[in-house]
């Protein structure tokens, strides 16, 4: 993903510019590429916590927020840009080294800690994640990636998971805000 040839225009280094934070089409794609590969990380996360939650309740949310998430991921996944000599894999790529440790760190948690690593550390980030990409894009050339970006934003502020990020439970690492993930992609 740290991928962005010379020889385009809009900026002194030669590579295409979108949006108003000087975000490059590459960079956007990489970011597309990145939030269709955590979609379908929680996606697959929450189907796997059914299996061994023994509340009927977690489980028909874990159950919904499951589908909610594939969905998200084919949302994104259709957005992949197509760019010349842009390396486009088969499946979206981790949008950072040690993303899927991360992740599978998340996954192990139970119980309570579960809850709160979902509900009071991901769904949050997310949200975070997503409104930081709509403030870099454009109105005018970003429209597709603005109206996922906000329905999905809606979506999760609908749903009650717009508040602040909580305390990491113990163990579990930090997800890094979208300025960090994506500096690899300048």
């Amino acid at each position: 993903m740290a991928f962005e040839p010379g020889g385009g225009v809009g900026r002194r280094d030669g590579g295409l510019v979108i949006g108003p934070g000087a975000c490059t089409i590459f960079r956007g794609a990489a970011r597309i590429d990145g939030f269709a590969w955590i979609e379908l990380r929680l996606s697959a996360l929450t189907g796997a916590w059914i299996h061994d939650e023994p509340d009927d309740h977690r489980k028909l949310r874990f159950a919904t927020d499951g589908g909610r998430h594939a969905g998200h991921a084919q949302d994104w996944l259709a957005l992949r840009p197509l760019i010349p000599g842009y390396p486009r894999e088969a499946l979206p790529q981790p949008p950072w080294a040690d993303a899927a440790r991360t992740f599978a760190t998340f996954a192990a948690t139970a119980g309570d800690d579960r809850i709160g690593a979902y509900y009071g550390v991901l769904l949050p980030w997310v949200v975070s994640t997503y409104r930081a990409h709509l403030d870099d894009t454009s109105p005018v050339a970003d429209g597709p990636v603005r109206r996922v970006l906000t329905g999905t934003v809606q979506g999760y502020e609908h749903v009650g998971f717009a508040e602040g990020l909580r305390d990491v439970p113990d163990g579990l690492p930090w997800l890094p805000p979208l300025s960090e993930w994506h500096e690899s992609a300048a």
